[in-house]
């Protein structure tokens, strides 16, 4: 067991890896609304303001890896099967030069593939109505 100045030193520790930023929480009265000077200080500092909906463990730790971009591995593995399967649907679409529908999924999904694309200069879109709703791959951007 740690003693609790070890525990001090390791979130003294912790911190010095963040860059400033400001956690409010949703579900407490609003500090910034009862003190404008702490957002126009975070604002004219270009430091961001992040708003949690409760300071569960739960919501705490999904901002903390949000923070210092980590990502659970679950997630981390479902996101290579997914990069896998729009690689293989690219180099269909070059083959066949046929738009490509990707298998329907959830919002998150979708916004995550359709950034990835983008990044790859392709054109997507949703199609469908929830639950069914998918990407599909249109092809390369004409800008």
């Amino acid at each position: 067991m740690k003693s609790q100045a070890e525990m001090d030193q390791d979130y003294q520790a912790l911190l010095d890896l963040l860059p400033p930023f400001i956690v409010e929480c949703a579900q407490k009265k609003s500090i910034l609304k009862r003190n404008s000077n702490l957002e126009r200080l975070a604002h004219d500092n270009d430091i961001p303001i992040y708003v949690i909906k409760s300071s569960t463990t739960s919501h705490l730790t999904k901002f903390l890896l949000y923070i210092l971009k980590m990502e659970e591995p679950s997630e981390s593995r479902e996101l290579a099967k997914l990069d896998a399967l729009m690689l293989e649907s690219i180099k269909a679409l070059e083959v066949s030069g046929k738009p490509i529908e990707l298998p329907s999924a959830n919002a998150y999904t979708r916004r995550y593939q359709h950034q990835f694309l983008a990044n790859l200069g392709l054109h997507s879109e949703s199609l469908g109505k929830e639950p069914n709703r998918r990407v599909v791959i249109n092809g390369r951007n004409q800008d």
